[in-house]
């Protein structure tokens, strides 16, 4: 026996209202879309306004994220890039005087947003480890990926060099490991 269509159900029965969608997303370069608590913004995000409220943790940073780690496509990568170079060349001019480093209206509105609706950090070390590992994760796993990849796909071939992808795998994976720790300046 055919399963009965839709059109032959009985009119008892009533319909399913259609589902609703999700809200959208604010975009990411809106920098007034996010709050300071919201998960959807970079880690960028995070450590810049940490060195705009703790300016005295800014010179340690420096020091501890590779710049490489920061995506510099968006404007809180750009501004902590730029920033963090301020604060390792001992050129930071404080936060009251940021305007001749700020290049593009989404920066300015970054910033501003920033410091005018960030609420204080209670934990600002905290902040910062969890950015820092953020940005860990973000820079070692794609690479993680692919050595997985190829030592799963090219094993037949004449050129693989296992013992080197096993060596670098086994490095990465140390370092997503390890546990991040931030000594704070007194």
């Amino acid at each position: 026996m055919p399963s009965p269509s839709l059109a032959t159900l009985p009119p008892s029965i009533p319909a399913l209202p259609a589902p609703t969608p999700p809200p959208p997303l604010p975009a990411a370069d809106d920098a007034d879309a996010f709050s300071s608590t919201s998960a959807a913004h970079p880690p960028e995000r995070d450590l810049l306004l940490v060195i705009l409220l703790h300016e005295n943790l800014g010179k340690t940073l420096c020091r501890r994220l590779p710049h490489a780690w920061i995506d510099g496509t968006h404007p809180a990568g750009a501004l902590l890039n730029r920033f963090l170079a301020e604060f390792e060349s001992d050129a930071w001019p404080g936060r009251d005087h940021l305007d001749p480093l700020l290049e593009t209206d989404a920066e300015r509105a970054l910033l501003s947003n920033l410091l005018f609706a960030a609420e204080p950090l209670d934990d600002p070390v905290k902040v910062l480890l969890e950015g820092l590992t953020q940005l860990r994760q973000r820079a070692l796993e794609p690479r993680l990926r692919e050595i997985e990849l190829a030592l799963a796909t090219s094993q037949n071939s004449v050129h693989f060099d296992a013992f080197s992808l096993l060596k670098e795998r086994s490095v990465l994976q140390r370092q997503l490991r390890e546990t991040l720790s931030f000594v704070s300046p007194a």
